[in-house]
C-alpha cells in the first residue's frame, strides 16, 4: 500500500503524452535560456512545429502580449500560465519565432523566441523590434 501511495504521488503532476512523460513540476525552475528535458517535452507537445526539431542546447527567449511587447523569463512563463494551463489540460497560445543566423547574432545568441498571448502576427518590422527588445532585456544564462 505504501508503494502504491508513493507511486501515485510521484505521478501527481506528471502527464504521459504520446509516450513521453512531462513532469510539469520540473519546468520553469530557473531562468536559463536552455531548456531541460521536461521543458523540451512541454514545448514539443504544445508547439507542433517543434516536434521534429532537436532542441538540446538551443537558446530560447520568451515574450508575451501583442507582438511580444514584454520580455519575460522561462521561469515567468511557467509561473504565470504554463504550469496552470498544463495541469488543467489547456494550452497557452504560443507563437514560435525561429531566428535566422543573422537574427541570432542580433538577439544576443538566441535560436528561438516564444511569444505567448499575442493576437497579432509578427510583421517584419515587428520582428526587428522584438529582436531588439530581446537583446536589450534578456541575457543568455548558461
Amino acid at each position: 500500500m505504501k508503494h502504491i501511495l508513493l507511486f501515485s504521488l510521484s505521478l501527481l503532476f506528471a502527464i504521459k503524452t504520446k509516450g513521453q512523460i512531462i513532469n510539469i513540476d520540473s519546468c520553469g525552475l530557473d531562468t536559463k535560456s536552455i531548456l531541460n528535458k521536461w521543458e523540451i517535452g512541454y514545448f514539443k507537445r504544445s508547439i507542433g512545429t517543434l516536434q521534429s526539431m532537436d532542441l538540446e542546447n538551443k537558446h530560447f527567449a520568451f515574450a508575451y502580449g501583442d507582438k511580444g511587447s514584454a520580455i519575460i523569463t522561462k521561469k515567468d512563463y511557467f509561473e504565470r500560465w504554463g504550469r496552470k494551463y498544463f495541469i488543467n489540460k489547456d494550452s497557452v497560445a504560443n507563437i514560435l519565432i525561429v531566428l535566422t543566423p543573422e537574427e541570432k547574432v542580433s538577439s544576443g545568441g538566441y535560436d528561438y523566441v516564444i511569444i505567448s498571448w499575442s493576437k497579432i502576427q509578427i510583421s517584419e518590422k515587428s520582428r526587428k523590434k522584438l529582436i531588439e527588445r530581446v537583446r536589450l532585456n534578456s541575457e543568455i544564462r548558461l
